[in-house]
């Protein structure tokens, strides 16, 4: 290759992007322009939808669509075919993040629903209408979260509606695998998007960010181009073998909620991986309900994580890495 020589990684390639007028989606679309690739956005906000638009060049265009409603999803879908013909990359990446920071009982069901409907019922049917669309080998992308994972309290329509999506994202991809279409997921954790100080003061949005940094160890906030590079990656034939996966950006936030469960990197070599063996019933028969425990051989262990988890909830926000 002559040195200099600038290889664009999605050239040629046409892609639709819901949710594409702020946050991660425009930072996507962004970098699927730099890499040559034409694309085509959502938003349900008209301003903010120009804006893009305006930034983004000749190489996008805009359709205004709230992707719940099925009379925007089929004019975004025509719009795509009218000025691309087909579709090479789609990223679902719409989404709310309601508040649904209420008890259990106190939840709304229509907020529960309007979450779920917005994260989970549109982001399949953006998928099936887009489908016609799709060449052989196309990558379709859908943008999860770490709370799919995490278990927060008082949260439950939002983690409900992300774990949803991985799943779809696994049945997805066996049923597209035969087309060769790729189906993958992006996991975000704290990003810095402007869904931060929606509905809040910018005092208080600084406020929630500084109390999420606790909960990181990399001690920073990811950007929404964090996300977009992971995307970009899963949209480009750099990944022509990937399908049915998650890539995580969080800077080890679901393995900081994980570890409090098995804190597998504390382990070490006083921890051993042990067989269960299958116990037998009354018949006298084997058990199929053999499994793995891990064995600490004694507190050494639990008194390392106790100690990390102790210097790691007291570090101040942005203090970085426990040594």
């Amino acid at each position: 290759m002559q040195q200099g020589y600038l290889v664009m990684r999605l050239k040629g390639k046409n892609a639709l992007i819901t949710g594409g007028n702020s946050g991660i989606g425009l930072a996507t679309a962004k970098r699927f322009v730099e890499e040559g690739a034409r694309v085509l956005i959502t938003g349900r906000d008209e301003k903010t939808l120009a804006f893009a638009e305006s930034s983004l060049g000749s190489s996008a265009i805009s359709i205004r669509a709230d992707v719940v409603d099925a009379d925007a999803r089929a004019r975004v879908i025509a719009a795509a075919k009218e000025n691309f013909g087909n579709l090479d990359i789609v990223f679902a990446n719409a989404g709310i993040a309601k508040s649904t920071t209420s008890s259990i009982v106190d939840t709304p069901e229509d907020i529960y629903d309007e979450v779920l409907k917005t994260n989970v019922t549109a982001v399949f049917l953006t998928v099936q209408g887009a489908l016609p669309l799709l060449r052989d080998r196309a990558s379709i992308i859908l943008n999860s979260s770490v709370a799919a994972n995490a278990g927060f309290p008082g949260s439950g329509a939002y983690p409900a509606s992300k774990a949803a999506v991985k799943a779809m994202a696994h049945s997805l991809a066996s049923e597209l695998a035969p087309r060769r279409i790729r189906v993958n997921c992006v996991v975000p954790g704290v990003i810095r998007t402007p869904v931060w100080n929606r509905g809040r003061s910018p005092e208080q949005g600084e406020a929630r960010v500084k109390q999420m940094l606790k909960k990181v160890p990399f001690g920073e906030i990811g950007e929404a181009e964090d996300v977009a590079n992971a995307v970009l990656f899963l949209a480009s034939d750099e990944s022509r073998y990937i399908t049915s996966t998650e890539i995580t950006i969080d800077g080890l936030r679901i393995a900081r909620c994980d570890l409090k469960v098995t804190p597998h990197c504390l382990l070490g070599s006083r921890a051993t991986l042990i067989r269960r063996q299958p116990k037998r019933n009354v018949s006298g028969a084997r058990s199929s309900s053999a499994g793995y425990r891990f064995d600490h051989h004694s507190d050494t262990t639990t008194n390392k994580w106790t100690a990390f988890m102790k210097a790691f909830e007291s570090r101040p926000p942005g203090a970085g890495a426990i040594e």
